[in-house]
């Protein structure tokens, strides 16, 4: 029977801040911001969300309500050095692992049961190694499938352990908010809502053309979802790279048009990134965050591996559209390419088409024009 833990170590940053400075930050509202009139929250402590605090909130609001609030500054390379602690740690315990952002990880525990005992000690197992090796104490659930365990890891946050018995995946669920299930997004939740659909349990019993009619193609799935139904496997982290243009607006917007004409720039900046470094990309992604702080990613494979501006630009403009779903101004914006590859592999069978080897003489000429006057000298025009 296949078994999977999720880890869950909620406030990453303020964790690893924790785990370094124990003493000094122990049961103190804190909060990670920038030092900036603008500057939103970008975490918080327990303690600071029971005063009030939370995740998006301008930092001046902040203040106000939580005059004791301890104020960090981001600190990326601590956090990149505690996420490598952490995969190290994980890596004992079994080669397949996945790390799913800051804090977040699975690994698969099938067949490891003579090692480290059934799922829930086996869970208990890693949290202690992690909390004693790292000062860094997880939420650990066990399950049969990655979406149960971690469910379950949002249960019994912020440090608990639960174990879910194979073939009990949907009534664990059932009882459960639907807002508890990973990767349906507020518009999805509101619509549920909407439709009298509280828990996973009712969305379980929701008829699949019901469904549909209210979600189209999306729809019948999510019944699956509500019955624990996750056939993916846990995939270890290639370690790919990862070519990534990043902007803060100068003032929040939601206006699409500007939006879409700061992605083209990003895009264009990528791409020539990838030229230069003789990559080509096969997956592209788009990132916004809105300043209440909630965060919306969109990405996709693209046809074919390419590194040509007019390639890349129109799925890059189609994904900021898929991520503008709130009415919400966005504050920040990044364009990324990922799964990269050699730029100089060989022709197929039948060589280049035609219309590719122009598009490849036309970015170059592009490219001679940017290096010559500069990289604003010729853009790509958006078309439609």
């Amino acid at each position: 029977m296949k078994s999977t833990l999720h880890l869950n170590i909620p406030s990453f940053p303020i964790s690893a801040e924790r785990a370094l400075r124990p003493r000094p930050l122990s049961g103190r509202p804190l909060a990670v911001a920038l030092p900036s009139a603008r500057s939103v929250l970008l975490d918080v402590s327990s303690e600071a969300r029971l005063a009030g605090l939370r995740r998006g909130m301008p930092l001046a609001l902040a203040e106000k309500l939580c005059p004791d609030l301890l104020v960090l500054p981001p600190r990326p390379e601590l956090y990149d050095r505690a996420t490598a602690a952490f995969a190290r740690v994980l890596a004992r315990f079994s080669p397949l692992c996945e790390l799913a952002g800051p804090g977040h990880a699975w690994l698969d525990l099938t067949g490891t049961e003579r090692l480290w005992g059934k799922p829930a000690d086996a869970a208990a197992r890693v949290r202690l190694a992690l909390g004693t090796e790292l000062r860094l104490w997880p939420a650990a659930a066990a399950a049969s499938n990655k979406l149960v365990s971690h469910v379950a890891t949002r249960v019994v946050k912020p440090d608990g352990v639960e174990a879910v018995a194979p073939g009990t995946e949907a009534a664990y669920l059932a009882p459960l908010a639907v807002r508890l299930l990973p990767g349906l997004g507020e518009e999805t939740e509101r619509r549920l809502e909407e439709l009298g659909v509280p828990t996973a349990g009712a969305l379980a019993a929701t008829p699949s053309h019901a469904l549909a009619v209210a979600f189209g193609a999306a729809g019948p799935p999510l019944r699956d979802r509500a019955r624990g139904v996750d056939p993916s496997p846990v995939c270890p982290d290639p370690g790919e790279r990862v070519v990534k243009e990043d902007s803060s607006l100068a003032d929040d917007t939601n206006d699409a048009e500007r939006l879409a004409d700061e992605a083209s720039r990003l895009a264009q900046a990528a791409a020539r990134r990838l030229r230069s470094e003789g990559f080509r990309a096969r997956r592209a992604a788009v990132t916004l965050t809105h300043s209440d702080g909630v965060r919306a990613t969109r990405q996709k494979l693209l046809p074919a591996p390419s590194d040509l501006d007019p390639d890349l630009l129109p799925p890059v403009l189609d994904l900021l559209a898929l991520a503008l779903q709130r009415r919400v101004r966005v504050r920040t914006l990044s364009v990324s390419f990922a799964r990269l590859g050699p730029a100089d592999v060989q022709p197929g069978l039948f060589g280049e088409a035609p219309e590719s080897k122009t598009k490849q003489a036309l970015v170059a000429a592009v490219d001679r024009v940017r290096a010559k006057w500069g990289a604003g000298a010729l853009t790509y025009r958006r078309l439609g």
